[in-house]
């Protein structure tokens, strides 16, 4: 069973979080610990440090809830601190060495269902959509894919990557108009060596 995304329902279940009910926590515990695995492999594939990172976490709710802010969105809130949390680790296991936020690494992969390509056109389009994310920074690939993979919204985003809501707009922005000049760009040279080969 699912939680449910209603605003008054994940108010109500944040405060039975706060009062630290066991049973809630085990439901938000299950509803989430997957995506938020998920969420970790896409920064490193150290499997052992992500389950840590999220058992800390959790034992963290289970022990301070009551300190938690009394209105917070759980998914918002568990994948802010499961971030932070699993940046501060790979820090301190010397996985990555800076203070730049765009130095950390973050990898968006398809899934095995994205694989399934019917046309040849098709697989053309989804190779330059890979070349171009692999040019995005780290910041860009992690807001392309909490908005079009998790479908965030701005300020959900912003939360989570502790930024302003125009920073996060910009970001967005700016990804996407790379993509679209990398697939435009790619695309003509494409085009040009294919008329070149069967049409000469």
């Amino acid at each position: 069973m699912m939680i449910s995304n209603n605003y008054d329902d994940q108010y109500k279940l944040w405060n039975k979080v706060r009062q630290g009910n066991i049973t809630v926590i085990e439901k938000v515990y299950l509803d989430y610990s997957h995506s938020l695995y998920q969420y970790g492999l896409k920064f490193t594939q150290n499997t052992q440090l992500i389950e840590d990172c999220i058992q800390d976490l959790f034992s963290r709710i289970l022990t301070n809830s009551k300190n938690f802010s009394k209105s917070a969105d759980p998914q918002i809130y568990l994948m802010r601190a499961f971030r932070n949390n699993l940046i501060r680790l790979m820090e301190r296991e010397k996985k990555i060495q800076t203070r730049e936020v765009d130095e950390y690494q973050f990898e968006i992969l398809f899934s095995a269902e994205h694989k399934i390509i019917e046309s040849e056109e098709a697989q053309i389009n989804q190779q330059l959509l890979l070349q171009g994310i692999s040019k995005l920074t780290a910041r860009q690939k992690e807001a392309i894919y909490l908005r079009y993979t998790k479908g965030l919204e701005y300020d959900e985003i912003a939360g989570i990557m502790k930024m302003s809501i125009e920073s996060c707009r910009n970001v967005i922005y700016k990804a996407i108009k790379s993509l679209r000049e990398e697939i435009k760009n790619s695309g003509i040279l494409l085009y040009l060596f294919f008329k070149k080969r069967y049409c000469s």
